[in-house]
Order: C-alpha cells, then sequence, then structure tokens
C-alpha cells in the first residue's frame, strides 16, 4: 500500500524535475536567441550610425591636408602673402583636430565588426566584407612638390588630388561599408 502511495509521488516529483528542467532550457535558449537577435540589430544599427560621420571625418580631415599642402606650396612658391602661410597653418590645425574624430569613429566602427563576428554566422560572404574593411588603405597626402611653373598648375594639381582622394574615401569606405550592409540587412532578414 506504501508503495502505491510512493511510486506515484515519485513519478509526480520526477515529472516536475523534467518539466522545470525543460522549461528552464527552453526559457534560457529563447533568452538567448532574443540577445543574439538584439546583437544583430544593434551591430547593424551601429553599422548605419558610423557610416557617415567616419567616411565624413576621414574626407575633410584628407581635405584640410590638401588645403594646407596648396597653401603652403602657394606662400612658397608663389605669393609670399603671410595670408596664405596662415591658412596653411589653419588647414593643418584642422587636420590635426579631426585625427581624433576620425580614430574615434574607427575604434566604434571596428568594435561593431567585432560584435558582428560575435552575433552573426560568418560565411565567406560576410568574412570577406569584415576583412575589407579591416585592411583599408588610410589616407595619405603626400607633401606636394615645389616645382610648379606658375598658379594654374598648382590649382590643376590641387583638383586631381582632391578627385583622387574622393575616388581613395569612395573605394576605400564607402563601397566597402555599404557591400558590408547590404549583406548585414539580407543576414537580418533571412536569420
Amino acid at each position: 500500500m506504501l508503495m502505491q502511495i510512493l511510486i506515484p509521488a515519485l513519478f509526480t516529483i520526477f515529472g516536475v524535475l523534467v518539466g522545470s528542467y525543460v522549461n528552464h532550457k527552453n526559457s534560457y535558449n529563447l533568452y538567448k536567441r532574443q540577445k543574439i537577435y538584439d546583437s544583430r540589430r544593434i551591430a547593424y544599427s551601429k553599422v548605419m550610425a558610423l557610416k557617415i560621420p567616419w567616411i565624413q571625418s576621414v574626407q575633410t580631415n584628407g581635405e584640410a591636408k590638401l588645403l594646407c599642402e596648396f597653401y603652403e606650396t602657394r606662400f612658397l612658391q608663389f605669393s609670399n602673402n603671410i595670408d596664405d602661410f596662415n591658412e596653411a597653418r589653419k588647414q593643418n590645425e584642422r587636420a590635426l583636430s579631426l585625427i581624433k574624430d576620425v580614430s574615434n569613429y574607427q575604434m566604434q566602427f571596428f568594435e561593431t565588426l567585432g560584435l558582428i563576428q560575435t552575433c552573426f554566422k560568418i560565411n565567406s560572404e560576410l568574412e570577406s566584407a569584415i576583412d575589407n574593411i579591416y585592411n583599408y588603405s588610410s589616407i595619405e597626402i603626400d607633401d606636394f612638390p615645389k616645382n610648379f611653373l606658375d598658379q594654374s598648375e598648382l590649382d590643376t594639381f590641387l583638383k586631381i588630388q582632391n578627385e583622387n582622394l574622393k575616388k581613395l574615401i569612395n573605394t576605400e569606405y564607402k563601397e566597402k561599408i555599404n557591400t558590408l550592409i547590404k549583406i548585414l540587412k539580407i543576414r537580418l532578414i533571412e536569420e
């Protein structure tokens, strides 16, 4: 008689324990999936939020360096006008002041790439897009030559350098980030 009471009670206790374990496991798995989904949305949003400020700060920094070189070269070769020298200094200070912004946006962007690597399933397409951004070419502005024949030649050189800067920013930043954004958007919908 005691066994008739104990066996159903043990099965009930066992059932409650198994049910609690399964419920806990399901709740944990749901929580984990929700955290991954939230992390994916956050990573995508951060890429979108950082794209324009990072690119703009890089472009403005490059343009300031170009203008510094332009005004310095114009001062040394043609004008000897102190206003050109002061403008060269002003543009150099502007370029230097933007370095912190460029570095900050870059750091945030690379942290976001790390988040992407931890919350998305990495396939070859996504890995390639991330690697392309990690291995971007930084903007280097060389000293202008000091052998221009006239002001017009210097102006043309500045125009060409500015076009080259825009092309480099387009290929090394905009296109690579846009590719990543397209991949992430598709992956968010799929997963």
